[in-house]
């Protein structure tokens, strides 16, 4: 069974009720890390959320002198407990302890809210830095305060034994692949697996010796626990004593599978498997012919007095029964879609429409069964077509926000941040209206990382999908998007650029202009913003343009030609008053560098301009700025 969570209660993998003080663990370090990916560290924002989750935090240690969480191999462990590390709440965290190669997470009752920060800062930059390495080696997390320890798993002490070990098995499935290319003789599927195996078995000893060597409170191996390794031995022992053929494969991988994993390098396990599969011969494999399959003696039928022992076993055991209800409401969705899809079309389908409605205004309904929806429709626009399933997908919306207004969000909720092109074409439209019209209930976090799940798509991309954007509600509303300020413009420019476009641009168009003057993306529009003061309809296309360019390093031709004549007449005509002000230097500056020649005049006043004689007009930051290798002082 797979651990669950609800808003309240989060399950382990058998079913168990996570402890209370675990609980509030790991969703105060969810909540910081969701937290972390919209706001810098240095916000006000980031640092009243790592207050809050570090009194969560230490308040779950209680009387205790720490608390560590771990990554095994059935999951994410803490207080004894383990998590499924797909569950929510843990999964941030668990990409973030896979991505650094660390077993161990452990956090002091001593622990502060600067030291959260450092710590979490520390792990972030550490990820960073070896996303841009290009091989797999132990690195040392620096920085990390004292209250915040971390253990890291690897296979071998110096590596080097276990890496080769490794490198062997790619080399062997190298060679047996450039043979069979060259049209050589298939290498025997038995002495692949007893060459695999022995190499296996040489990496398992490197991690053996290893273990008896390596440092922890439990003098356990680092990255592993004593009894994970011993039962990885055992087992491939026992494959060992045996001769085998390719019936065995499948134990023969899993072994495999078990010990790279501990090795943290998911690519050489990956090529490996490959390879595997391509030797052996099958997808999933099956005894061959010649294979001896010896007779099972051993009787598994049970007596009465057994089988009640296990009936009242089954009964007592705390897992939770799945609600038929909700299956059923799954059910009864992806049958009025599958309907629809393959039946009448409008509007003869308005029947079926109206029972998906229904089902969405149930006051019954909960958040767990609409998340399901968006991925019910991306199935279904496949087969329907895109016109029938944005008609669907209005109505189950629209539905659920008149009715049910706090469950809509639920339906996003867990769209993934990586959804793929299928995914993000037919959603995206659905998932801007709704972000227009707001997302009731819905934490400002998760707006926020819905604005962006938006923006994924470049400027051009989504001013193509206006088409299927501007008949729905949330396009016509002249005050809409007010949220989208949670997010710099900077990240969320393509939005931007789409709500110019519809029918609330006027009233946008303003608010982008103070958004911009306070956090320009890039320099360029900083001096724009500061040249325009303020915002009219008939800049929207040199807004457009400022957004597209996303801060290139040089500027496209076509805004030179919005942004040079703009900047010329602005300076040129600019009051005494006005020429102190902080974007003119800076627009000096940049009509020097980027249009030397049609800035000359301009230029060339600026220096020499002057009142009485001597009393130079110009302030002396323009006069330097015009002074420039590009400007007439050169």
């Amino acid at each position: 069974m797979q651990s669950i969570a609800t808003s309240e209660t989060i399950f382990d993998a058998s079913g168990q009720a996570l402890g209370a003080d675990a609980a509030a663990f790991v969703k105060a370090l969810d909540r910081l890390l969701t937290v972390g990916t919209y706001y810098a560290l240095e916000h006000e924002q980031y640092h009243r959320a790592s207050e809050a989750a570090c009194a969560g935090i230490t308040a779950a240690i209680g009387s205790r002198p720490s608390l560590a969480i771990e990554i095994a191999a059935a999951g994410l462990v803490i207080d004894g407990q383990t998590l499924d590390p797909r569950l929510r709440v843990v999964r941030q965290l668990h990409e973030l302890l896979v991505a650094l190669n660390v077993a161990r997470l452990e956090f002091s009752a001593r622990l502060g809210a600067a030291d959260l920060r450092q710590a979490l800062a520390a792990l972030n930059d550490h990820r960073l830095m070896m996303s841009q390495s290009h091989s797999f080696r132990e690195v040392t997390i620096s920085n990390l305060p004292p209250t915040v320890s971390v253990a890291s798993r690897h296979v071998g002490a110096g590596d080097e034994a276990a890496n080769a070990a490794f490198d062997g098995v790619l080399e062997a499935w190298r060679e047996s692949s450039q043979s069979s290319a060259a049209g050589a003789p298939a290498a025997d599927p038995t002495a692949i697996i007893h060459e695999f195996t022995s190499l296996l078995r040489q990496a398992l000893d490197a991690q053996g010796a290893d273990a008896g060597h390596a440092g922890g409170p439990d003098g356990g191996a680092r990255g592993l626990c004593r009894a994970e390794l011993e039962a990885m031995q055992v087992g491939l022992r026992n494959l060992l004593e045996r001769n085998l053929d390719v019936s065995d494969i499948t134990e023969l991988m899993k072994l495999a599978r078990q010990a790279i994993t501990v090795s943290g390098d998911a690519r050489r396990a990956r090529v490996i498997f490959d390879e595997l599969r391509r030797k052996i011969g099958a997808e999933s494999v099956e005894p061959t012919p010649s294979s001896s399959l010896e007779a099972i003696d051993e009787d598994f039928e049970l007596g009465i007095n057994d089988l009640a022992l296990r009936v009242v076993e089954l009964a007592s055991r705390p897992e939770s029964v799945p609600d038929p209800g909700r299956e059923s409401r799954r059910d009864q969705f992806a049958i009025c879609l599958a309907m629809v899809a393959t039946g009448p079309r409008a509007p003869r389908d308005e029947p079926l429409l109206d029972i998906l409605r229904r089902a969405c205004a149930d006051p019954g309904l909960r958040p767990d069964e609409m998340a399901g929806v968006g991925e019910l429709l991306t199935d279904f626009a496949h087969a329907a077509g895109t016109s029938t399933a944005d008609r669907a997908a209005s109505a189950l919306l629209a539905a659920s926000r008149a009715a049910n207004p706090a469950l809509v969000s639920a339906v996003w909720a867990e769209v993934d941040s990586s959804w793929p092109p299928a995914v993000r074409d037919f959603l995206w439209p659905h998932l801007v209206n709704d972000l227009l019209l707001g997302l009731p209930a819905a934490p400002e976090p998760l707006v926020a990382r819905l604005w962006q799940l938006a923006a994924s798509l470049e400027v051009a991309d989504a001013l193509g999908r206006l088409d299927r954007l501007s008949p729905l509600p949330g396009a016509l509303n002249p005050v809409a998007a007010e949220q989208v300020f949670l997010v710099a413009p900077s990240r969320v420019r393509s939005i931007h650029a789409v709500l110019l476009h519809l029918a609330g641009s006027e009233h946008h168009g303003p608010r982008l202009y103070r958004a911009l003057l306070k956090r320009p993306p890039d320099r360029l529009t900083g001096i724009v913003m500061g040249a325009v003061r303020g915002y009219e309809p008939d800049d929207r296309h040199l807004y457009i343009t400022l957004l597209s360019e996303g801060g290139r390093p040089q500027p496209s031709r076509e805004l030179k030609q919005l942004v040079v004549p703009l900047l010329l007449g602005m300076v040129d005509t600019l009051p005494e008053a006005r020429r102190t002000e902080h974007w003119v230097p800076g627009a000096i500056t940049w009509l020097a560098a980027t249009a030397p020649i049609a800035a000359a005049p301009l230029l060339q006043r600026i220096v020499n301009e002057r009142r009485l004689l001597t009393k130079r007009v110009w302030p002396e930051a323009c006069r330097v700025a015009a002074q420039s290798p590009s400007g007439p002082g050169k």
